[in-house]
């Protein structure tokens, strides 16, 4: 869904560096199997 919303231009350029945090984030919590308010640093070497 990230690379699709990205790639037609349906962030507004405003919103991007939000969007990339939320997609960073998730992409944390699928690579710990955990939800989490704040990732851990230990979990960023997880993602790619």
């Amino acid at each position: 869904m990230y690379e699709s919303m990205r790639d037609r231009g349906q962030v507004p350029p405003e919103d991007s560096e939000a969007f990339e945090a939320a997609a960073d984030h998730r992409r944390a919590e699928l690579a710990s199997g955990r939800i989490w308010d704040k990732i851990p640093p230990h979990v960023w070497q997880y993602v790619k």
